[in-house]
């Protein structure tokens, strides 16, 4: 008797384990999740649009020297107000994360001061077009120069972002294989206690 009450104890002990260890690991695994979504994608996704902004931008620029046409200097500039927008937008979103590192800001700071100066040196290409009808090898030159290093920020940023997503991921699948190894052992030690329990009854 003493017996099948001390079995059937550690069965319902084993069950509420099982239950914990369930609850724990659905609650971990949420976490990750919840991570990923509200920081990671968002702040990738508003890296490709300020990207986007800035590669339309630098067409724009060249068309308006090439066509001569105010729409496309115009378009230019609205796309430089787009990027600002999604700048705070990201900025907002890594900003309030605890876990946010040195090497982030200073590559975003790097994309927003390599912006500047972009509009500047299209600015100054704009002027040389406007005064003299063409643009100088001059203020070409420095134009390309802020393209390529804006293009240069772009990747640093992506590759920190890239880096931190491959280990938040790698960390959530550490996490499920671990809870789901603790559910394993638990189960296979009430279906032990469950089978002892039977065969004692036979």
């Amino acid at each position: 008797m003493r017996s099948n009450f001390s079995s059937r104890s550690l069965s319902v002990a084993l069950v509420i384990i099982i239950i914990a260890f369930g609850a724990k690991a659905g609650i971990n695994i949420w976490d990750g999740v919840n991570e990923l979504t509200q920081r990671h994608t968002p702040t990738l996704t508003i890296l490709q649009t300020m990207e986007s902004d800035v590669l339309e931008g630098i067409e724009e620029a060249f068309a308006y020297t090439v066509l001569n046409n105010e729409l496309e200097k115009q378009e230019f500039e609205e796309r430089m107000a787009d990027f600002d927008v999604s700048a705070a937008a990201f900025q907002a979103i890594a900003g309030s994360q605890d876990e946010e590192v040195a090497e982030e800001l200073d590559a975003y700071t790097s994309i927003v001061q390599a912006k500047e100066d972009l509009v500047e040196a299209a600015n100054l290409m704009f002027v040389d077009f406007e005064n003299l009808g063409t643009t100088s090898s001059r203020s070409v030159g420095a134009f390309e120069t802020n393209v390529e290093q804006i293009a240069a920020a772009f990747e640093e940023l992506v590759e920190i972002e890239r880096v931190e997503l491959e280990e938040h991921v790698v960390g959530l699948e550490r996490t499920v294989l671990i809870e789901i190894g603790l559910l394993l052992i638990a189960s296979v030690l009430l279906l032990i206690v469950l089978l002892k329990g039977d065969c004692k009854r036979s």
